[in-house]
Order: structure tokens, then C-alpha cells, then sequence
């Protein structure tokens, strides 16, 4: 400023001494005009090196508010297949069983009604009411057997008992486990607590369906009704997480370099006016420099608060080079360090 001020001042000695009294008023006024120039472009001058003083508007290239991953899917094909295996695995022992388990049952029958007919025994008041109560007995009996025939003769799968349904349970819910190991490693924490009773459930309404279709078609249905619902219940939640693991899409890289490339272009002009355009050629170094970093960042298979993270330290390395190279070229200039404007500095 002072080299300025000292310059103007041996101009306007310069003008007055280079005039001549008999040139009158022309002379007097193209004085005054070029003084009016020199006065224009030293303000001009001032109130550029004001703003090379003051620190650059330096944008933030990327938002990172935008990024979204492309989520791992989560299919429990696995699932169904474990109960499709188990419905098989339980038809085939109950029919390695079948004479045993058939026996056990009509031999309880047997049983049941020589116990009821020794308590008719003892509780008739005479032969008549004896002979009474045995054949009343007995055609209650007889129905209980024919009923029992007919149930196993229309049945074309057999069903388990409680043993073996608990049985299956506890080994589906195992096989479940692989699931949810695939989910606590895609997902927060608090997406996999959210999946967890889903997937209970799903084994819950399978082993409860054991015991109702009476055919293999029927029960097949019931699984693939299962299984479906179950995966659009966990569909639903896996879209909600806040942190899923994978990349980011092809087309949503696309927009955000767009985004990037376009502030980085306004910001270029800014630097023209005020440096000229080697030092915009300095700072496309910077920006291409950012751009293929944030372009591995976005390919990279990793939790989107992880690439959050590092895409804001990539953000602020961009804006710590372009203060360090505003500094530089003020130091070229012969210009103090830039200053922050008083409302970036509050």
C-alpha cells in the first residue's frame, strides 16, 4: 500500500513539472485525466490486494450428506432349503417308525380301555349294569380304532410329535445363525437387533406348520408363504439402516463428481481474477488430486460412516493446500498472510 501511495505521488510531481503555462486549459485537463486513471487503477490495485489479503471462499467439494452404499443383500434362500430339508429328514424317520410309533399308540388304546372297563367293573351295581356299561364300552372303543385307521389311512404325510418339532426347532434356529452372521457384518449393530426376531419368528411359524398340512403341497405352500414374508420384513429393515457396508452406485459417483467439478469450476474463477491463471492451474493439481481420491473412496467396500469419515478428511486436506497456496502466492506478491473476513472469523 505504501509503495503505492509513494509511487502516485512522484507521478503527480512528474505531471506538474512536464507542464507547460502557455498550453492554458488543454493541457491542464488531460493532466487531470490522467491522474484520474492512475487514481482509478491504484483503488483498483488496493482493493484487490484487500482481497488477496482476506482468506479465499474456499467450498467444500463434496457433500457428504449425498453418499448413500449400495447395501449388501441379504437372501435367506439358505432358510428355506433348511426347511424343505428338515420336512424331508422328518417324513423319512417317521416312516422308518411308522410300525413302532403306530404299535406304541394302539397299544394305548388297548390299555385305556382295560383300565376304563376294570373301573366299570368295580363301579357296577349288577351283572346287567356290568354287561351294560362292557358294551358301551366297547362301541366306544371300537369308533376310537376305526377313527384312529381312517386318520392314518387319509393322511399322505405324517406328522411329528412335540419331541421332534422341538427338536427342529433348535436346530433351524442354529441354522439361522449363519444369517445373521452375514447381517451383523454388512449392518449396525442396531439393524442386526432388529433382524434377529424376524428370523425367530420365521422358525417359530415353520415348526408350528409341522403339525397342520396333510400333504407335502400343503406344507410346501406354507414354507413359501413363510420365507417370503419373512424376507420382505427383513428387506424393510435392511433399508432403514443408518450404516450399511458396501459401494457407492455408479450413478449416484456420476452425480457427486458433477457436484464436485462445479464448485471447483466457480472456485476457479475466483482465483483468475485475484492470481491469474497459473494459480488456477496449481489448484486443478489439488481438485484432481481430491477427485481420483474420493473416486476410490466411493469404490470401496466399506461402512458408510467409515467413508464418511475419511471423504470429510479428504474435504479439509483440499481446503488446508488451497490456504497454503493462497499464502504462497501472497508471499510472491509480497503480500501478508490471508486473514479470515470478520464474519468467517466469528
Amino acid at each position: 500500500m505504501k509503495k503505492i501511495l509513494l509511487f502516485m505521488l512522484c507521478v503527480l510531481v512528474s505531471l506538474s513539472a512536464c507542464v507547460k503555462p502557455e498550453e492554458g486549459t488543454t493541457v491542464e485537463e488531460k493532466r487531470k485525466e490522467k491522474l484520474n486513471q492512475y487514481l482509478h487503477r491504484a483503488k483498483a490495485a488496493n482493493e484487490l490486494d484487500a482481497k488477496r489479503m482476506q482468506t479465499l471462499d474456499i467450498p467444500t467439494p463434496l457433500d457428504v450428506s449425498h453418499i448413500l452404499n449400495e447395501a449388501q443383500s441379504i437372501r435367506i434362500g439358505s432358510l428355506k432349503r433348511a426347511f424343505e430339508e428338515n420336512a424331508d429328514y422328518l417324513q423319512e424317520h417317521l416312516q422308518q417308525h411308522y410300525t413302532d410309533r403306530i404299535t406304541e399308540e394302539v397299544t394305548k388304546l388297548f390299555e385305556t380301555h382295560k383300565q376304563e372297563a376294570r373301573h366299570a367293573a368295580e363301579e357296577a351295581v349288577s351283572p346287567w349294569d356290568l354287561g351294560a356299561k362292557l358294551t358301551s364300552l366297547q362301541m366306544s372303543h371300537d369308533k376310537e380304532i376305526k377313527d384312529f385307521i381312517s386318520k392314518q389311512t387319509a393322511m399322505s404325510r405324517l406328522q411329528p410329535d412335540e419331541k421332534l418339532i422341538e427338536q427342529s426347532r433348535q436346530h433351524l434356529l442354529q441354522r439361522s445363525d449363519a444369517i445373521m452372521d452375514r447381517i451383523r457384518r454388512y449392518y449396525d449393530n442396531d439393524t442386526a437387533s432388529k433382524c434377529q426376531p424376524v428370523l425367530d419368528q420365521a422358525v417359530y411359524d415353520y415348526t408350528n406348520a409341522l403339525t397342520g398340512p396333510s400333504n407335502e403341497q400343503e406344507l410346501k405352500n406354507e414354507i413359501d408363504s413363510i420365507i417370503d414374508k419373512t424376507q420382505n420384513k427383513l428387506d424393510e429393515i435392511l433399508r432403514t439402516s443408518n450404516d450399511p457396508m458396501g459401494v457407492t452406485s455408479e450413478e449416484t459417483q456420476k452425480t457427486l463428481r458433477r457436484e464436485m467439478i462445479l464448485a471447483h469450476q466457480d472456485f476457479e474463477k475466483e482465483i483468475e481474477t485475484l492470481y491469474g491463471k497459473n494459480a488456477v492451474l496449481q489448484t486443478r493439481e489439488v481438485f484432481n488430486h481430491l477427485l481420483s481420491e474420493t473416486q476410490k473412496v466411493l469404490q470401496t467396500n466399506m461402512y458408510l460412516s467409515h467413508k464418511k469419515t475419511l471423504l470429510e478428511y479428504l474435504n479439509n486436506d483440499y481446503r488446508q493446500k488451497m490456504l497454503a497456496l493462497q499464502t504462497q502466492w501472497n508471499e510472491e506478491l509480497s503480500l501478508p498472510a490471508p486473514v479470515p473476513a470478520a464474519n468467517e472469523a466469528q
